[in-house]
């Protein structure tokens, strides 16, 4: 998901700064910032701690204001006023793992979206779509995303939390940009794919891990986002992501899972792996219908339907009906354990679809 969010910010925020002089408007004041707080929260007045922009060097950056007895904070926009985010940490339920709580998943959907409407102004104008409600050890998350014409994603979005004891708002944030009706894509979606795994020289075992989704920046330009993973010709495991201009097909961004680069590909093992080594018991749980058949000082072999996989220690490569599946560092044994880099999982995954 990080993949995916990082290069919509870089879509929509590079295009909304091609497009504007932010350094150019006006920016509010300090005391406009309390009254916006104010205003949000239906009080005449509150008693702030601290009232400070996040950054010293940027003017345009956001207000924080802050309650330290309740640890209550906000966010306000410096340029139009508006409340980003708002944190009640008083308000916070104990965490745990599992849902719990008196108030239902439904009432406390119902308890957010009636905050979100009275918070986002236009909110119930703009399309907006409920993500799939999650569980966060603390309560229950609602988020909406705009979406346009085309099935269109914006970055505009308004995300909610609700005590599940007490249906108060936990936590509340949002975003907000220009929009203009998106262009009509060119290309499709199996093109998208296609593209993308033609820009990272992936070769075999193709597997589409997210999307491809289509967003929009604020000049209606549209863009096909998609997680992808495969091995390239050399047989190393590539995971990352592409954002390609959804009507010409070129390449806007491209970002290496695990080595943070943008840019083209370089077929190494350090631009695809983090190194980390694991046990190969602790790999075959993250791999369905996984089972390991422990070898000793030969190692392991590793099987999935039917598709087998032999593991040597010292070995850089995977044996796997007959080819050598390349890996970024030698399998070794460690107090009886055989430590196994962790793209292995992925080549597997990569390989049983």
């Amino acid at each position: 998901m990080k993949l995916i969010c990082g290069l919509i910010l870089s879509i929509i925020i590079g295009s909304a700064l091609c497009g504007s002089n932010a350094f150019g408007q006006q920016i509010i004041t300090p005391e406009q910032a309390r009254q916006a707080v104010c205003d949000f929260e239906g009080e005449t007045s509150l008693n702030f701690d601290s009232v400070n922009q996040a950054r010293d060097d940027d003017p345009t950056s956001p207000y924080i204001l802050e309650i330290n007895e309740t640890g209550r904070g906000w966010f306000v926009n410096a340029l139009t006023g508006e409340v980003s985010s708002a944190s009640y940490l008083d308000r916070y339920s104990e965490y745990q793992d599992e849902p719990f709580g008196s108030i239902s998943q439904d009432d406390c959907e119902a308890i957010a979206l009636a905050y979100a409407s009275s918070k986002y102004t236009g909110f119930d104008d703009m399309n907006f779509q409920l993500k799939d409600p999650e569980w966060k050890s603390h309560g229950w998350r609602f988020e909406w995303i705009q979406k346009l014409d085309y099935d269109a994603l914006t970055k505009n979005r308004v995300v909610v939390d609700v005590n599940p004891v007490s249906g108060e708002i936990q936590y509340y944030s949002s975003f907000r940009v220009p929009v203009t009706a998106p262009h009509q894509p060119q290309i499709t979606i199996q093109q998208a794919i296609d593209l993308a795994v033609q820009a990272f020289g992936i070769a075999s075992s193709v597997e589409v891990k997210k999307g491809p989704i289509l967003v929009v920046d604020p000049q209606g330009s549209v863009y096909w986002i998609v997680v992808l993973g495969g091995l390239d010709a050399q047989g190393y495991y590539i995971r990352g992501s592409v954002a390609l201009n959804a009507e010409t097909g070129d390449i806007y961004d491209q970002k290496i899972a695990s080595g943070g680069g943008t840019g083209k590909h370089e077929s190494s093992a350090a631009s695809v792996s983090t190194g980390k080594m694991l046990p190969i018991r602790e790999i075959a749980k993250q791999i369905p219908k996984a089972r390991v058949h422990w070898l000793g000082k030969d190692g392991a072999r590793l099987t999935v339907d039917k598709a087998v996989y032999k593991l040597k220690p010292g070995s850089a490569s995977v044996e796997s009906n007959g080819k050598q599946i390349k890996l970024s560092r030698k399998m070794e044994l460690a107090k009886g354990r055989l430590m196994v880099p962790v793209e292995l999982q992925y080549i597997v995954k990569a390989g049983s679809r």
